[in-house]
């Protein structure tokens, strides 16, 4: 657990830095999920950023696509975010 919690908190930190980062929320099957039918979509939100010439990819499971998440992900970042015009990016 703590080698999870070090990269998680390095993977922070490259965020912090970046300039720009790229965004999306493409839809994913979860299957046995707890409360939740299989048919029922989720998203994988990847984020591509990174210190040039230290790309760092991120990737963060969420039950929906709403704001909230979009917000929680980018928390303490500061700068240029490039998405694919989904509404929930509006106001980041």
């Amino acid at each position: 657990m703590w080698e999870v919690q070090k990269v998680q908190k390095m993977q922070k930190m490259q965020k912090m830095q970046k300039m720009q980062e790229h965004f999306s929320a493409p839809t994913l099957q979860v299957l046995k999920e707890p409360d939740r039918a299989a048919e029922s979509q989720s998203y994988l939100w990847v984020r591509r950023g990174g210190p040039s010439g230290q790309p760092v990819v991120l990737f963060n499971y969420a039950p929906s696509r709403s704001q909230a998440v979009a917000d929680q992900l980018l928390q303490g970042f500061s700068g240029t975010v490039q998405t694919d015009g989904y509404t929930a990016y509006a106001a980041v």
